[in-house]
């Protein structure tokens, strides 16, 4: 569980929809994130600190590389990450945990499909950076 400062809100329709957060003591890295929860605008505001998790979730399709760990987000107000992680823990046939350029901590991937990738391997996938609050 990490601190984040929430630095930008953006609403759809009702809701927050998106944000941006900001890791506290992690060189400030900046993320577009989609939340878990839903209705967050009755409990949070810009500026504020909260406790919670990133994760990754709707990989469609990834595969093995051999590169560097990296992570960018092309679209811009948009949780759509490119990242390129190390498989640290196979959790089930949809889920792995990763060490990546995200953060100093693991982060949980969560594929719409069966994978059998192996401690180690570096893979290469697309998705949703997505919060968690906890």
């Amino acid at each position: 569980m990490k601190k984040y400062l929430i630095e930008k809100l953006w609403t759809f329709e009702y809701d927050y929809d998106m944000a941006v957060v900001k890791e506290l003591k992690n060189n400030d890295k900046k993320w577009n994130v989609s939340f878990v929860e839903f209705d967050v605008k009755n409990f949070i505001k810009e500026g504020d600190i909260v406790k919670g998790k990133l994760f990754i979730q709707y990989v469609c399709e990834s595969l093995k590389v051999d590169s560097e760990l990296r992570a960018v987000q092309p679209f811009p107000k948009s949780p759509h990450i490119e990242a390129v992680v190390r498989v640290v823990k196979h959790i089930n046939s949809y889920s792995l945990l990763v060490e990546s350029a995200i953060s100093d901590s693991e982060i949980l991937v969560e594929f719409e499909n069966d994978v059998a990738y192996e401690k180690d391997d570096v893979i290469f996938f697309e998705g949703e950076l997505s919060f968690e609050f906890l």
